[in-house]
């Protein structure tokens, strides 16, 4: 586990809303099976000479370099890295929201639950085509059913089955009710060790891995995006370069607590700016 300070300025003037903080700690608390992610931790691994395994949640040693260069930026811009642990980690967020639950004396939370999940569908399409064939947000959605249903495994197998729960309201859904206390309880733990440390943003690879092409299988690897998801914490991907293949690397995230979004993005901006890994792609005539 590793934290960045960040110096009085990241990237000049023009640099949004957040100019001269006097400490600014950026937060590297992921370690899948094997722990890479913590700076000591990575350079340990590198010299061990560990290779991948299939599901391992391993690196491949270009991912490690290109983290390993996007740390390089964050030191680069004036940042000092150092270890933080994290109360709520990829590893233990789930247990922690089980344990929250069952010392509620509450259900056993649930994500993935139907009726929220159908609920949530209708409230996107609701109002969002002035066309009048569209004027019922269901007809919408029974026209792309197969489709939805292939992402939101958790609805119904056929349109008729996810019918009786359209309508019915988010909060009446036991699961779903202990699903939002736990995150309440479970966020307040990780914003408590936060503060503690004077730690205000947290980064981490979006992807442990470089983008596989079309035609190739997606990696066997572990990836870090149920953790933002189950906390519902703000999060912004900022491309780290590109592979030796020519395809994008691993894209670095920076995230916060909730309702911190405009630091966020504030922070997920200077990086870019400095680090110069964005590449525009390239317009037609």
């Amino acid at each position: 586990m590793s934290a960045v300070h960040e110096p009085e300025e990241l990237d000049g003037p023009h640099e949004g809303p957040i100019k001269t903080p006097k400490q600014l700690i950026l937060t590297v608390l992921f370690a899948f099976l094997v722990p890479i992610f913590g700076i000591v931790l990575l350079v340990m691994f590198v010299t061990a000479d560990k290779r991948p395994a299939a599901g391992s949640g391993a690196m491949t040693p270009e991912a490690i370099a290109t983290w390993d260069r996007a740390v390089d930026d964050l030191r680069a811009a004036g940042a000092t890295v150092e270890t933080f642990d994290a109360a709520v980690t990829r590893v233990n967020y789930r247990d922690l929201f089980a344990e929250a639950a069952k010392a509620r004396n509450d259900v056993d939370v649930d994500p993935k639950s139907p009726a929220p999940t159908a609920n949530a569908l209708l409230r996107y399409f609701s109002g969002r085509t002035a066309d009048p064939r569209m004027n019922d947000p269901k007809l919408g959605i029974r026209n792309g059913y197969a489709a939805f249903r292939s992402f939101y495994d958790v609805l119904p197998p056929t349109f008729e089955g996810a019918l009786p729960l359209f309508d019915r309201p988010m909060l009446d859904d036991p699961a779903g009710r202990s699903f939002a206390r736990s995150r309440e309880s479970v966020v307040q733990m990780l914003a408590d060790s936060m503060k503690a440390a004077n730690v205000v943003a947290m980064v981490y690879p979006t992807m442990p891995f470089n983008a596989p092409k079309a035609a190739d299988p997606w990696p066997d690897i572990r990836t870090p995006l149920g953790y933002g998801n189950w906390l519902g914490i703000p999060e912004v991907s900022v491309p780290a370069g590109y592979g030796a293949d020519g395809m994008p690397a691993l894209n670095v995230s920076i995230v916060g607590l909730p309702g911190e979004d405009a630091r966020v993005l504030s922070l997920a901006h200077a990086y870019e700016r400095k680090s110069k890994h964005f590449h525009p792609p390239s317009r037609s005539t």
